[in-house]
């Protein structure tokens, strides 16, 4: 007899127990936006509409030295500023921006159009070490245009492994990007893993 009310009790237990541990599961997860970083793969970033506005379309690889170059477009209606970016969990400092041009591009007689950053493609490809540079495509500041296109280049450490991560820092909220890295080959693909971002 008195085990029967035990496991009554138990079973009374249980009923007010499991909604509540389904409830503070089912609130974790809507409050995931904090950490969902720290998860291994999925798509997308954080930001208010939970969209993935920045995302990465392709990458590259080149060694001696070592540079990393993520190609990056913003589909989202509303601009990107960059303001840190970080590789394998080593911060860079930003470096050059603006948009990349061949040395003599412009006729003496043209100028660049006002607000326009023009930089030689050299100075924006071949970063200084553990710094990244970003052609903008002609913008001043590290912003990727809405629907435009962005090319980051890191200057990193080269290494042996298989898998790095690139924390990309923007007013809007941040992106992880998951890159395979094939040494010293530039990557015969595009297809980059998209990972969630804080």
């Amino acid at each position: 007899m008195k085990s029967g009310k035990n496991s009554g009790r138990r079973l009374k237990n249980l009923v007010v127990v499991v909604p509540l541990v389904l409830l503070f599961a089912v609130v974790a997860l809507d409050q995931k936006d904090g950490w969902t970083n720290l998860l291994p793969a999925g798509t997308g970033a954080n930001n208010p509409s939970n969209t993935q506005a920045l995302q990465m379309i392709g990458y590259s690889y080149e060694s001696g030295p070592p540079v990393l170059v993520i190609s990056l477009s913003n589909v989202g209606a509303q601009a990107i500023t960059i303001r840190n970016v970080t590789y394998d969990n080593q911060s860079l400092a930003v470096g050059q921006v603006g948009g990349s041009m061949p040395m003599f591009a412009l006729a003496p007689s043209r100028s660049l159009p006002p607000n326009t950053c023009s930089l030689t493609t050299d100075v924006i490809i071949f970063p200084h070490f553990s710094q990244w540079n970003l052609d903008t495509g002609g913008l001043c500041t590290p912003t990727v245009a809405p629907k435009g296109l962005g090319s980051l280049y890191m200057s990193i450490s080269s290494d042996n492994q298989t898998q790095h991560f690139v924390l990309i820092d923007t007013q809007e909220g941040s992106y992880i990007f998951t890159v395979p890295i094939i040494a010293p080959y530039i990557s015969p693909d595009n297809n980059a893993t998209l990972t969630p971002g804080a």
